[in-house]
């Protein structure tokens, strides 16, 4: 028969701990956020960076729409853009998976989003120069 100091002793919890680091995971799914008290779903109406694309935080990924407001779904962290699980005009519930992140992916040269498509150059129209006056002689 065990004693029952020895059994006490063996019955004794002990905590757990480990020395490791918090992990990070590389692809993070990003959920529809809260609208509003009374809002429970909004419409996709515009995907300003879709799939592939490398966004810094706090670019636009998905913008959603309500009866009562416009959402810019912004990036939390740097990272592609992998995965959007809706499309145009879909319906998504607060709270559903929205998109994911790939955040060790690499920036592209420069170290910034993707590159801006140049403006179209502007051309100036000079005002005709007193075409109406008539010339001295």
């Amino acid at each position: 028969m065990l004693s029952s100091r020895l059994l006490m002793r063996a019955c004794r919890s002990r905590p757990f701990t480990t020395a490791t680091s918090r992990l990070m995971m590389p692809v993070n799914t990003v959920q529809v956020p809260t609208m509003g008290d009374s809002i429970t779903e909004g419409t996709v109406v515009d995907i300003p960076s879709p799939p592939g694309t490398y966004v810094n935080p706090d670019d636009v990924v998905i913008v959603l729409e309500t009866d009562k407001v416009s959402v810019d779904v912004r990036a939390t962290e740097a990272g592609e853009v992998k995965d959007i699980m809706a499309e145009m005009d879909d319906v998504v519930e607060v709270g559903s998976d929205l998109y994911t992140i790939d955040t060790d992916a690499a920036a592209p040269e420069g170290g910034g989003a993707a590159p801006e498509t140049p403006k179209a150059e502007e051309k100036v129209v000079a005002a005709p120069a007193a075409a109406a006056a008539p010339a001295a002689a």
